[in-house]
């Protein structure tokens, strides 16, 4: 009924709120009726149940008995069911194949394998691309430094000709 560590009191009447209910004396007044059986006590009884199960299968094979059903679902994918009928979405049976599935959805996955690949190879060469570029950039930094040395060594060739021009005047 309750989960965690600590009993909540409100958790405990949000639940028993929202529980299901039936009030017998609506039943009546609409003429409805509620059945149920539990065939378990019938387990001994294998005779009495395989003239049971016969006679339902005549009435299917006769069309007179026709099972809704809702949807059908590889045992593969029986996560994919149960949380159908948790979530109450089906309205009839939900039926589960023990067929093995076919290639096509692990195709499919392969696909997306492919794509995520793919994009991952998109990622990595831009990040290349990008580390390029950032070489790029610093060697044009050191080319500059490079230029802006020769200029202030040039100038520096400059001022000392202009002081031997001056010391020989």
């Amino acid at each position: 009924m309750l989960s965690g560590q600590k009993k909540n009191l409100f958790a405990v009447a949000k639940t028993w709120y929202q529980q299901f209910s039936v009030h017998t004396l609506s039943l009546i007044q609409g003429n409805r009726s509620v059945c149920g059986f539990h065939l378990g006590y019938l387990d001994t009884e294998t005779e009495l149940l395989t003239q049971a199960m016969n006679a339902v299968l005549d009435l299917y094979h006769q069309g007179k008995v026709k099972p809704r059903i809702d949807s059908t679902y590889h045992l593969e994918q029986v996560g994919d069911a149960m949380r159908r009928m948790q979530e109450r979405n089906n309205i009839g049976k939900v039926i589960l194949i023990t067929e093995p599935m076919k290639e096509e959805p692990k195709k499919e996955e392969a696909k997306k394998d492919e794509k995520e690949k793919k994009e991952d190879k998109k990622k990595e060469d831009k990040k290349k691309e990008d580390k390029k570029k950032e070489e790029a950039k610093k060697e044009e930094k050191k080319e500059e430094k490079k230029k802006e040395e020769a200029k202030k060594e040039d100038k520096k060739a400059e001022e000392k000709k202009e002081e031997a021009k001056k010391e020989e005047n």
